[in-house]
């Protein structure tokens, strides 16, 4: 249930029982490839730290208080991890009851049948999702340290996956350099053997930094803005070309009858939504930010890992902090800031005509939108989809009542 303070609606927190997702970053920010994009590289390591060890992630799990846990296994590259640390990660989420599914994100290029066979033999067996952005055009800033591109090594893994028949999802960043070819887009993952799931993600960079220009991007040195060395506008989309994207994806997807074979996020959510349904992604769910926690090497303890780090920390050494509970994280004065700021957006959607059908949005895009002045941008956009998915839903349930 929500809470309120001083009359404003504030995040809820899970409750007893309420499943959660925990992100563990396992290798922090490190990564075999050197996306100019990477959200992971403006927060930078605070502690030098790694790797994340089993004692953290069993701290963290015991912070849960025995909630229903869906571990998402993150970096930087999740793999790097090693086969040996992550066979032992394994054997320790697979004791814990409250752990109900494993999922690992992962940009491909180190996936083999060792690993494959390590993620098909865990219990529960790992969930595989892919990171890809389409061809190697549209793939173009997902580069090596070489400045060189990745795809050809990401399609040797998604056909290894095909060959095993083994079922997996894949995260495709929205960017200027695909936003405009939605078709294309559809027909790469039309055409992707067992592919059932793809995660369609706008890239909303608008204004955003890193912390400094890593090494081998020569291409991303052209994009920095000398004024204020902001690069996030060089690859960004607007809200709006992102609606038309997703629009003209989702008609395909529709009139393709393709959902017979994949889901499409955000549409799946805000189908489920408009069913009276539980969404599966939290921007179009009131279960956001206090039901999703991530841990960093160290023992850093947060919220939502696309919250920045000075809103979403919440213990810098959870094993040396040994909360009893996840009320008491939140109950710190440090918790009690970090669910004002990021509770804060909540207060503009009590008068939206959309709330019923949208759930909020993300509170991270939106603080983020609205230090750089697009806040109505993003709802404009929110609406316009949820609107006319909505009358779009309305027709083809009238068509098949119809026949």
């Amino acid at each position: 249930m929500t809470t309120a303070t001083a009359g404003r609606a504030l995040i809820p927190i899970a409750e007893a029982g309420e499943a959660v997702t925990l992100i563990v970053k396992l290798v922090g920010d490190a990564c075999n490839i050197n996306c100019y994009y990477c959200y992971e590289k403006r927060k930078g390591d605070e502690d030098g730290v790694d790797r994340v060890s089993v004692g953290e992630v069993r701290s963290a799990l015991d912070a849960l208080g025995g909630r229903p846990a869906v571990v998402h296994l993150h970096g930087g590259e999740p793999l790097l991890y090693g086969r040996g640390g992550m066979r032992d990660l394994l054997a320790e989420l697979s004791r814990r009851e409250n752990v109900v599914g494993i999922q690992v994100q992962t940009n491909g290029l180190l996936l083999d049948d060792g690993w494959l066979d390590l993620f098909e033999n865990s219990v529960p067996p790992v969930e595989i999702g892919v990171s890809l952005d389409g061809d190697e055009q549209h793939n173009s800033y997902r580069v090596n340290f070489a400045d060189r591109g990745t795809s050809a090594q990401v399609a040797q893994a998604l056909d290894l996956l095909g060959r095993r028949e083994i079922p997996f999802g894949m995260i495709m960043v929205v960017h200027d350099r695909n936003v405009a070819e939605p078709d294309r887009i559809f027909d790469l993952v039309a055409h992707t053997r067992g592919l059932v799931n793809v995660n369609l993600v706008p890239c909303f960079d608008q204004g955003q930094a890193p912390r400094s220009v890593p090494s081998g991007n020569r291409g991303l040195l052209e994009l920095v803005d000398a004024a204020d060395s902001a690069v996030g506008n060089g690859w960004a989309v607007s809200p709006n070309a992102y609606l038309e994207f997703l629009r003209a994806f989702t008609e395909r997807w529709i009139d393709e009858r393709a959902y017979r074979r994949f889901n499409v996020e955000p549409v799946m959510s805000a189908l489920r939504r408009r069913g009276g349904k539980d969404a599966r992604m939290c921007h179009y769910s009131e279960r956001k930010c206090g039901h999703i926690y991530t841990l960093y090497p160290g023992g850093r303890f947060g919220s939502c890992d696309e919250l920045s780090p000075v809103d979403s920390l919440l213990a810098h050494d959870l094993r040396r902090a040994s909360p009893s509970s996840l009320e008491d994280v939140w109950a710190t004065p440090l918790g009690r800031r970090q669910l004002k700021v990021i509770s804060a957006p909540l207060a503009e959607c009590a008068s939206c005509s959309a709330q019923s059908l949208c759930g909020g949005g993300c509170m991270a895009t939106r603080t983020r939108l609205a230090a750089a002045g697009r806040s109505e941008d993003y709802c404009d956009y929110r609406r316009g989809f949820v609107f006319w998915l909505d009358s779009v839903m309305r027709e083809l349930e009238a068509q098949d009542a119809g026949q």
